[in-house]
């Protein structure tokens, strides 16, 4: 089994609430804020990646409302958004561009994966396209099981997001539930 690199770095540009902003990843990252300052955003962010590895990006993006509620200040202030994801410290990574399409949905303006480090003069990107209205990481993880898409995949497949404090009415916590249902953690808690 290979060793996953760890995220180390995001950067958004134009995606929901953020304009542009680095984040720094550490072991534990706390999120502290009022009401509107973008914390579900950031985190939807994640809901959005595990869409796109799973090539179900459009339908993700029109669960959220279309292209005009994923931009930051909708279609009429942006076209298209970046994301930047860092992992080993800088070594390796995943950069993305999404743009508007007519209608509501996106494409990728631009899909690379790339790697760099000890005895390469210069990052090896992995081109993966332009143009596609789903990803094509998977694709090309699976066209070559060894190379840099593959290991980007397999890092952004080990995340999952777990939602604890939804206690609604109809909240998964509050329906009935088989009592034996223990052997994984399951996205609500």
């Amino acid at each position: 089994m290979r060793a996953l690199h760890k995220l180390t770095k995001v950067d958004l540009e134009r995606f929901a609430s953020f304009r542009d902003v680095t984040i720094e990843i550490r072991d534990l990252n706390v999120m502290i804020g009022a009401n509107g300052a973008g914390k579900s955003n950031f985190l939807g962010l994640f809901d959005m990646l595990g869409a796109m590895v799973d090539q179900r990006l459009g339908l993700w993006i029109g669960e959220q409302g279309g292209a005009d509620r994923v931009l930051f200040g909708g279609v009429q202030k942006s076209d298209d958004m970046r994301v930047r994801l860092e992992f080993a410290a800088g070594q390796q990574g995943y950069d993305v561009t999404i743009a508007a399409a007519a209608g509501g949905g996106v494409f990728f303006g631009q899909e690379l994966a790339w790697f760099t480090g000890d005895g390469h003069d210069k990052p090896f990107d992995d081109h993966l396209g332009s143009g596609h209205a789903e990803s094509n990481l998977p694709d090309k993880a699976h066209q070559n099981p060894n190379g840099v898409a593959s290991w980007t995949l397999a890092c952004l497949n080990g995340w999952v997001r777990y939602h604890f404090h939804d206690t609604s009415r109809t909240a998964g916590v509050k329906q009935p539930q088989k009592v034996n249902d223990s052997r994984v953690l399951r996205r609500d808690g």
